[in-house]
């Protein structure tokens, strides 16, 4: 049994052995979804209900898989033509549990619209409007010499425009494979982003380290619990950079950990605006891990770069069109 199917029988028996009345279907995402799961992936797991509820995520193990649970609530077919970019992640959907045909219908539905017209220039502008919230941060942060927050904005801003060119070109929703598409795609503009944003000497086990290390301190000040901050994320990372290095991509492997790093943050309620001065907050210990994780102030230089970057993969997006 390869281990889509793996997975796939035990998001089967997770639902019939939890089903509750209100459940309308269930779907697995992610490599599972996308039919191309290995040894390290793990099952991503989304229950649609009929109750009115805020969305939930955890993480749970079952028969010995572990699972990234999402429940949320149906919100209809016209919320997936509101808001395609948004909901692009249907492409990849896997049926687990369609009692009714919902997602049977909704699916090639939503596929067909993301594929139309409308749909590609919805998605364009939605996608555009993300990386404009990151401009605006990035501006926020200019205006009071915040140059550790303007750093993070430009790199939100330059991966949603990355996301966004590779959608266009490639119908591709997998993070881990953004790096990879702009590298042969766009290799002009990969060299010049990894010579700015990938250039640090920090080990992978370093910045694991480093990882969860920040992940622990974000967990005993955060005042709410969120999944993205339980321990057993780090197990989760852990094994796609174990992926990534076995096909030897360094530069994957660093900026997959980055990223979780700032989902962290954000996921203990950080904003982009605040992170200089919180930064300059952090005890000691914690600011070295930041700076371990790539965490840094770029030069004026550097940022002017990478906005050129920006407006390079937003065009070709467009141009695809």
């Amino acid at each position: 049994m390869n281990d889509t199917l793996r997975l796939m029988e035990a998001a089967k028996n997770y639902v019939e052995a939890n089903r509750q009345p209100d459940w309308i279907m269930a779907y697995a995402g992610g490599s599972v979804g996308r039919g191309d799961a290995d040894s390290y992936s793990d099952l991503d797991l989304n229950i649609v209900v009929s109750s009115p509820i805020q969305r939930k995520s955890m993480n749970i193990t079952f028969e010995h898989c572990d699972i990234q649970l999402h429940v949320h609530s149906w919100n209809g077919s016209d919320a997936m033509r509101a808001a395609p970019w948004q909901n692009r992640f249907l492409s990849e959907a896997r049926t687990v549990y369609d009692p009714h045909n919902v997602l049977g219908m909704l699916k090639p539905a939503a596929v067909d619209y993301f594929r139309s017209n409308e749909g590609r220039s919805r998605m364009l502008k939605q996608a555009h409007d993300e990386v404009e919230q990151y401009l605006q941060r990035l501006d926020s942060c200019l205006r009071y010499d915040e140059l550790v927050g303007a750093s993070l904005a430009v790199q939100g801003a330059w991966h949603a425009a990355a996301a966004s060119f590779v959608w266009m070109n490639c119908e591709c929703c997998s993070g881990d494979a953004l790096l990879g598409h702009i590298r042969s795609k766009q290799p002009k503009v990969y060299e010049a982003y990894r010579s700015i944003a990938l250039n640090q000497t920090t080990t992978a086990a370093e910045m694991l380290k480093a990882l969860s290390f920040y992940r622990d301190y974000l967990r005993s000040t955060a005042s709410s619990d969120n999944f993205a901050l339980d321990s057993v994320m780090d197990q989760h990372i852990a094994r796609k950079v174990e992926r990534l290095a076995a096909s030897k991509d360094t530069d994957g492997v660093r900026l997959l950990i980055r990223c979780e790093a700032m989902l962290c943050y954000a996921a203990a309620g950080g904003k982009i605006e605040q992170f200089g001065r919180q930064y300059r907050e952090y005890p000691a210990p914690v600011q070295e891990a930041l700076a371990s994780l790539g965490c840094a102030a770029y030069t004026s230089t550097q940022i002017s770069e990478l906005l050129h970057q920006v407006e390079q993969l937003t065009e070709s997006a467009q141009q695809a069109v």
